[in-house]
């Protein structure tokens, strides 16, 4: 890489953005790109840093619209739609996604509601697979419960600062990882 640009204002972003070419990058809070740099997988003639421009995370609500910037975290969103009704389904997306435990081990969580009920989706290993579970969040449920998903020896998960980082061993032994950049920031889960 030979050059990097970190705008600080809507116009040096402009003015950044005119000088890309079709081999550059825009990283906008993606780890899984920052990764990959390090491991050499890509090599862009321009990196294109949109962290110090404030006004991409803006959040404004009106009575007529709502404007979310693109570099807003989900738990910004969260906390910005709190209380208004007709921005619920927002909130309860910026919400969803943590780390946790069930069945004794490891437990990747998805949670949504659906008319007013909170479901979870219980993604685990158990009994030699991996396991898929969907029920009410307050169900009794046990592992023997779930769907198998395929063979599995054992599932990793865990979500600190916005950075989800999950590894399923297979029946080979080989561990599979997964990390992603939810950028739900503080109101991640754990």
């Amino acid at each position: 890489m030979s050059t990097c640009y970190i705008p600080k204002t809507p116009d040096e972003l402009g003015q950044a953005l005119s000088r890309l070419t079709g081999h550059s990058l825009i990283l906008a809070g993606g780890t899984d790109l920052v990764l990959r740099l390090r491991s050499k997988h890509l090599e862009p003639d321009v990196l294109l840093s949109l962290s110090d421009v404030p006004e991409l995370r803006e959040i404004e609500i009106t009575p007529e619209r709502a404007s979310i910037g693109a570099m807003a975290t989900m738990a910004q969103v969260n906390q910005a739609v709190d209380g208004l009704p007709d921005l619920q389904a927002l909130a309860d997306a910026a919400g969803g996604v943590s780390a946790g435990e069930f069945g004794g081990g490891d437990a990747l969580l998805l949670t949504q509601d659906i008319g007013g009920t909170q479901y979870v989706t219980r993604i685990y290993v158990s009994g030699g697979y991996l396991m898929e579970l969907f029920s009410a969040a307050d169900s009794e449920m046990s592992p023997e419960d779930g769907e198998k998903l395929m063979a599995a020896q054992a599932l990793s998960a865990s979500l600190s600062e916005g950075l989800l980082e999950l590894s399923v061993t297979p029946e080979d032994g080989r561990p599979v990882e997964l990390t992603l950049s939810l950028r739900s920031g503080e109101g991640a889960g754990t």
